[in-house]
């Protein structure tokens, strides 16, 4: 899996253009970072990139969470 946008890329778009090319994009977190472990290999959907550039997942599981762009790998669409 890869990694949706390299951090030169991300500070060079802006937060519209990051608004196009991820909602919609299903993903997967990067558990090597601690706070983000409890996520697991769960997929999820980007709803939208907030202002502050954070994609905003959607797990299936009742909240949203807004998760660094950078922090996120490009996964398959979940089967149910």
């Amino acid at each position: 899996m890869d990694y949706l946008l390299d951090e030169e890329l991300w500070d060079e778009k802006s937060t519209e253009e990051l608004k196009q090319d991820l909602t919609d994009q299903y993903v997967v977190v990067d558990t090597s970072i601690v706070d983000l472990a409890r996520f697991g290999n769960r997929v999820g959907r980007i709803v939208t990139v907030n202002e502050n550039r954070m994609a905003l997942v959607d797990f299936r599981d009742g909240p949203w969470y807004d998760i660094p762009i950078k922090h996120l790998k490009i996964a398959k669409k979940p089967t149910s």
